[in-house]
């Protein structure tokens, strides 16, 4: 049994780390590619906090129930209603927001512009002997 796991491993090179190396192997993903996979890995939490959020409004509900008279098939019904909007609410927070990751590069701020120091000491200089010019005359 041995032997066919090590001879398994070896014909899909499992041991071989080689393709890690390679160049490009680790390299964010860029373009349109990497606002779409970026996109998806927002909206896929966004639901995972959505569902979260369900089950925390749910149990709050229940919760409601025990301490009221009502009966425990009012406390679900409640539970779901509430958890359920509280899902619909997230999801739609996390499509707006993964909408917004997936626009074009071009359709986002762009990066500042470094900041040429030298130009800019060179402008207040000649800024600072214009106004003691206009001064001293």
């Amino acid at each position: 049994m041995a032997d066919e796991t090590a001879q398994a491993a070896e014909r899909l090179n499992v041991g071989d780390v080689t393709d890690v190396k390679k160049r490009g192997a680790r390299a964010p993903a860029r373009g349109a590619l990497g606002l779409t996979v970026r996109a998806v890995g927002e909206l896929l939490g966004g639901v995972a906090e959505a569902s979260a959020e369900a089950f925390r409004g749910f149990n709050a509900k229940l919760q409601e129930g025990a301490d009221s008279p009502s009966t425990l098939g009012e406390d679900v019904v409640d539970g779901l209603a509430e958890g359920n909007a509280r899902f619909l609410e997230g999801v739609a927070k996390a499509s707006r927001h993964a909408y917004g990751q997936m626009k074009a590069p071009g359709e986002r701020p762009a990066a500042p512009e470094a900041i040429d120091y030298e130009r800019l000491a060179r402008l207040v200089a000649a800024e600072l002997e214009k106004k003691s010019k206009g001064k001293g005359a």
